[in-house]
């Protein structure tokens, strides 16, 4: 089922950007990823 998202689903859909953005641009380094996530999520 498909429902808008909820402040709750945050922690859920922060694991997923970062695990999709490491795998889909592997050239980058993981570093990058890991200080926008923090920059995003707190």
């Amino acid at each position: 089922m498909i429902r808008k998202f909820q402040k709750p689903d945050l922690d859920a859909v922060m694991q997923i950007w970062l695990a999709s953005n490491m795998e889909a641009h592997d050239f980058i380094p993981s570093a990058y990823w890991m200080d926008h996530y923090d920059m995003s999520y707190r």
